[in-house]
């Protein structure tokens, strides 16, 4: 049974970068801090259809970046016993607090 109780919370500015990128960071770090609290499984939520079609193998990567990027993530996938990747409108409660997250970091608070 799950509570959904918000067990960390974690923002930080990452500079100038394209929306993708930013959406692989944030799940590399996101994976780094469920390392925190479990090695089982992890369900990831995200608004970004390519980030789940990707690492879902659905997509092809055809950016190198973004590549580096997604063997990073799969290094991390290493550490659970499963990791899910769910695709969630913008609507989502958790993709807005999300969202005031990161507008908190780049007004620097």
């Amino acid at each position: 049974m799950t509570d959904h109780k918000e067990l960390d919370r974690y923002s930080q500015c990452i500079g100038q970068t394209t929306n993708n990128r930013a959406e692989y960071i944030a799940l590399i770090k996101g994976l780094e801090r469920c390392a925190q609290f479990t090695r089982r499984h992890v369900v990831c939520f995200t608004d970004s259809q390519l980030v789940v079609n990707q690492m879902s193998g659905k997509w092809r990567l055809k950016n190198d970046e973004l590549r580096a990027l997604f063997f990073e993530v799969k290094k991390f996938e290493q550490s659970f016993d499963e990791v899910i990747y769910t695709h969630v409108k913008r609507t989502n409660p958790y993709i807005k607090k999300a969202d005031k997250l990161l507008n908190e970091a780049f007004e620097g608070r």
